[in-house]
């Protein structure tokens, strides 16, 4: 994700240790393009959620001029686009809110849903015969051990 802009702002734990220990969720920042004030944050509280998504992560909001905080609740993914504007994909939606000003993102703006995917389901395939074997060179990198089956 720091290549995309954000910053680790607190490394926390995504597990459920942080519940049991009160340890605060993973979480990354990110500043507005143009609005200085602003800035996205992305709260990582878990992994695999039984029947839901991969990570569970809630977004905020954060406005230093007015001092505020908003939750913008569940999200899949949000992020500013090159405008200024805030993308969010929720639910199998991608939305959408318009910043007001060259210099100023108000989230209380409406969301208007740009595209709903949520009725598409994912349909597994078989991968083609040449993509199941490496022909190339080995790949560098290190070489994990099984994992123990404690």
């Amino acid at each position: 994700m720091s290549r995309d802009g954000w910053k680790l702002i607190e490394p926390g734990a995504t597990n459920r240790r942080r519940k049991r220990e009160g340890v605060p969720p993973e979480t990354w920042a990110k500043a507005h393009p143009r609005a200085a004030r602003c800035e996205l944050r992305i709260l990582t509280e878990g992994v695999r959620e039984r029947g839901g998504s991969r990570y569970l992560r809630r977004a905020e909001l954060h406005d230093a001029g007015e001092d505020r905080v908003t939750d913008l609740g569940r999200v899949d993914w949000v992020d500013w686009d090159s405008s200024g504007d805030l993308l969010i994909a929720r639910d199998g939606k991608l939305l959408r809110i318009v910043k007001q000003a060259r210099d100023r993102f108000d989230v209380r703006a409406p969301a208007r849903e740009l595209i709903d995917l949520s009725p598409l389901t994912f349909e597994g395939r078989p991968s083609p015969p040449d993509a199941r074997s490496w022909k190339g060179p080995r790949p560098r990198g290190v070489v994990l051990g099984a994992r123990s089956s404690s």
